[in-house]
This record gives structure tokens, sequence and C-alpha cells, in this order.
């Protein structure tokens, strides 16, 4: 016995589905009821950037915006050595 769509045995088939909707972290019967052309669309989520094309004034003005937006982050990373340097230099004082 085969599915009519896919001509493969019907436990290879199950097995197939099964693979597949665990692939986009949902269940088979939700895997059911989207269809497979709902499904095809799912599958062209996968995106590979191969160039961009930008001007170079908005280049720069991206690049400005993103070093502001990258000072809170560096803040937060200087404090967070900054509390785990404390203990180090606590027992390094107390293994003199």
């Amino acid at each position: 016995m085969t599915d009519r769509k896919r001509n493969e045995p019907i436990g290879v088939y199950d097995a197939k589905r099964e693979e597949k909707a665990r692939e986009f972290g949902i269940t088979v019967e939700e895997l059911d009821r989207l269809g497979y052309r709902e499904l095809d669309r799912l599958d062209d989520r996968k995106v590979i950037v191969t160039d961009v094309q930008m001007p170079f004034g908005s280049m720069v003005v991206f690049l400005v915006k993103l070093v502001i937006a990258s000072i809170p982050a560096l803040i937060i990373l200087a404090v967070l050595a900054f509390l785990a340097l404390i203990p180090l230099t606590f027992f390094g004082a107390l293994l003199q």
C-alpha cells in the first residue's frame, strides 16, 4: 500500500511526516491540518543572503547607529566584568 501523492510505502511516509513535524516544531496533527502547500511555504522560510547593496551614506548612518546602540551593552559587560573580578581580587589578597 502506498501514498498516492508521494508513491512511498505508508510506513516511510509516516516517518517522514513525523520528522518534518519535529523539524518545524509542530505536532503531526498540525502538520496534517496545514497541508502540503502550507508546509512548502514554511520550508521556504530559510534565506541565504549573498549580497547587500547599500549606498555609502546609508552605511555610514547605519554604522553610527550600531555604535550608539552598542554603548549600553558595553556598559553592562563592564559591570559584569567588574563584579566577576571582585571575588578574584578578594581571594587573591587572602592567598598572599
